[in-house]
């Protein structure tokens, strides 16, 4: 019987960089709050942090802000460019998936819809596209759409 030989030279494209495992962990991590949020088990979990003022809204500016600039990272600072303005990658993604995420919480039980909580994560994105700049510059790379 042949057994499968796949030729593959890891040492090339298939490795992934620091970054993008890195980022991944903290997606998985953000993903799993968001699960537990849904399933209106974050109470239990997050329940000590309710007694701090607006700890939501700074929740939702540090946790996406710093998943925007960790996929700055991951994404190598990719920008594509629109009509004569560079934009970053990341901060675009990020904007459609935190938009689409809390839409979703319209039809959710346990969550409800907030303009103040989208506004909270689009400068939380913002904000941290901002500091990933200076590293931009070092080594940008750009995406044809």
């Amino acid at each position: 019987m042949k057994y499968l030989r796949f030729n593959i030279d890891w040492n090339k494209q298939h490795r992934f960089t620091t970054a993008q495992l890195i980022c991944a962990g903290y997606l998985m991590f953000l993903c799993m709050v968001i699960a537990l949020k849904n399933m209106n088990m974050g109470n239990s979990v997050f329940g000590l942090l309710h007694g701090i003022p607006h700890i939501d809204k700074a929740g939702h500016f540090f946790l996406y802000g710093l998943l925007t600039y960790l996929l700055s990272f991951a994404l190598k600072h990719r920008s594509f460019q629109l009509m004569t303005i560079r934009i970053p990658l990341a901060p675009v993604i990020m904007l459609i998936a935190t938009f689409m995420e809390e839409c979703s919480q319209i039809s959710q039980e346990f969550r409800t819809f907030s303009l103040l909580d989208m506004l909270a994560n689009a400068m939380g994105i913002v904000c941290f596209s901002i500091l990933a700049i200076p590293f931009t510059r070092k080594r940008h790379q750009k995406v044809d759409l």
